[in-house]
């Protein structure tokens, strides 16, 4: 009984006024006696939230617990790679991070997802995310030689847990989101784990039946994700169909090999180096006769397969949110928020049904 009290007293004193339309809330107002009055003498009937029937006696609004969410949701950001190691068949990779630069490294990411969620207590909410989507990644090579890589498109799935903790303070109301997710392509060979934060503060406007309610809100979103991967690819999918543009890289491939290209040869002229370019170029002649057959219409007996593993991370963490959302009924709400700032751009369009698990009577 201490516990609960406890309890009780720790929510009142941290209690949301508002969650994004679906919120838990003070009526006060004379002319909302009746309402008060009902929520007062009405026996809270649904399991979760804890603390749920104490709060309403209080004169609390609470909202429906448990949630289905589906949703889209689109990104374009820019990456970094921090470390890029190569190979062919069984031999040891070789990192080629202090020789290879990008010019442009970017990923388009779109996916429909599905969360189920629950409030665990009324200042408290737990959920799920599952998610299936399409990655296309732009990258243009600057350094050894300059080269447009063909765009690689590839479809994966995701799956994710979070938390989302709310505060209120007269109109405005404040929430914290935390989740962690990991998602599979079957070009990588191990899942992407990624941490994401946002906060945002907003009002909710209500009609006088509180049945309808719209809210806008701003905040800052945090991404980050770090870790190594990686795969296998075939080179031979770097030479243009074009023959001029075929005959554009063959040139800069052999100035690279003879010398003419200064990146190249200073970084096997370091120390150390000399072994990563006993690798590497046997890796770029081979590269090279295949772009000259291609060019002679010759066509290659099998893939010119090369192993790589490599770190990667965003290139900026943090953009900024704009959102609202209208709560058609307790049930129904549609939301949409936008993400803008830099090199990452976001958009999200979800559409959100809500619910409660009765208690057993007697």
């Amino acid at each position: 009984m201490k516990i609960k009290f406890l309890l009780v007293i720790i929510f009142l004193l941290i209690l949301p006024k508002a969650i994004l339309a679906q919120n838990t809330t003070k009526i006060i107002g004379v002319k909302n006696e009746i309402l008060i009055d009902s929520l007062e003498s009405t026996p809270y009937g649904y399991v979760l939230p804890l603390l749920g029937a104490e709060v309403r006696k209080k004169g609390y609004d609470i909202p429906l617990p448990t949630g289905i969410m589906l949703g889209f949701y689109t990104s374009d950001q820019d990456l970094l790679i921090d470390a890029l190691s190569v190979s062919r068949g069984d031999d040891e990779l070789t990192d080629i991070s202090d020789l290879v630069e990008f010019s442009e490294f970017s990923s388009n990411v779109s996916a429909f997802t599905i969360r189920p969620d629950v409030w665990i207590f009324p200042f408290m909410n737990v959920y799920a995310i599952l998610n299936k989507f399409t990655s296309k990644t732009s990258v243009i090579l600057s350094e050894p030689f300059e080269l447009v890589i063909p765009e690689v498109n590839v479809d994966g799935e995701g799956a994710g847990i979070g938390t989302t903790l709310a505060y209120g303070f007269g109109p405005v109301w404040f929430t914290g989101n935390f989740n962690w997710s990991w998602s599979k392509t079957p070009i990588l060979s191990k899942a992407t784990q990624s941490f994401s934060s946002s906060y945002r503060v907003g009002t909710t406007k209500y009609t006088r039946s509180r049945k309808h309610a719209i809210s806008f809100w701003v905040g800052a979103n945090y991404l980050n994700f770090k870790g190594a991967n990686g795969g296998s690819y075939d080179m031979s999918q770097l030479i243009p169909d074009d023959s001029s543009l075929a005959e554009d890289l063959l040139e800069k491939i052999d100035d690279m090999l003879d010398g003419a290209n200064d990146k190249y040869e200073d970084f096997c002229s370091e120390p150390g180096n000399a072994p990563k370019c006993t690798v590497l170029d046997p890796i770029f002649e081979e590269f090279r006769d295949r772009i000259e057959d291609k060019i002679d219409g010759i066509t290659p007996p099998e893939e010119m397969r090369i192993n790589y593993s490599f770190v990667s991370s965003p290139a900026q963490n943090w953009n900024m949110l704009v959102g609202a959302q209208y709560q058609f009924s307790k049930h129904w709400q549609a939301r949409a928020e936008w993400g803008f700032l830099g090199s990452r751009k976001s958009f999200l369009f979800n559409v959100n049904y809500r619910f409660g698990i009765l208690k057993r009577k007697g």
